[in-house]
This record gives C-alpha cells, structure tokens and sequence, in this order.
C-alpha cells in the first residue's frame, strides 16, 4: 500500500490501521475511531478470543485455597490450560513467589 510521508500508522483493532496526520495520533484519537468503526482495542484481543488480564497473587490464593483448575479457569474467565501453564510457570502450587 502507498502512504503518504506526512501520514502515520494508528492501529485500530488487530486487523485495521489507518493513517493519519502526526496531530491525530493520539490514543483518544484511536478510541474515537474504534467507536466510529464499533471495533475494540488491538491488545484486547488474540487469536479468536479477547485477551484476559491474569492476577497471579489471585490464582495464587485460589491455588492455595484447594479451588479445583477448572473453577479457577471459570472464574477468571481463561481456560484450563492456561491456568495450568500459569500454576508451572509461576510454581503457585508451593505457594513460592
């Protein structure tokens, strides 16, 4: 695609960029596009999915509380997978840091 020099990459949603002036590249900028297009964020989403924020002090506690993986991945709203890849990573079976 041919751009302009004067104009500048903003990113949209993970599919959509467009360009704009140096003064118009701004986040407040992006949002009102985003609403204008009825999009989300780029970083929001990932893969088919959105992508969630994981408190690891919170599974943490979950962990040590004895709450089954499959709650725990219910309730933060991620899967068991990645709760399980998350207790290895951080070893939040021992209760380490």
């Amino acid at each position: 695609m041919e751009r302009s020099i004067k104009h500048f990459p903003l990113r949209i949603d993970c599919r959509t960029v467009i360009y704009v002036t140096k003064d118009k590249l701004t986040p407040e900028y992006a949002e009102k596009k985003r609403k204008l297009f009825n999009s989300i964020s780029a970083i929001e989403k990932k893969g088919g999915g959105y992508r969630v924020t994981v408190d690891i002090e919170e599974v943490r506690e979950l962990v040590v509380s004895g709450m089954r993986l499959k709650d725990i991945a219910k309730k933060l709203g991620v899967s068991k997978t990645t709760v399980d890849n998350y207790i290895k990573k951080y070893d939040l079976r021992n209760g380490k840091r």
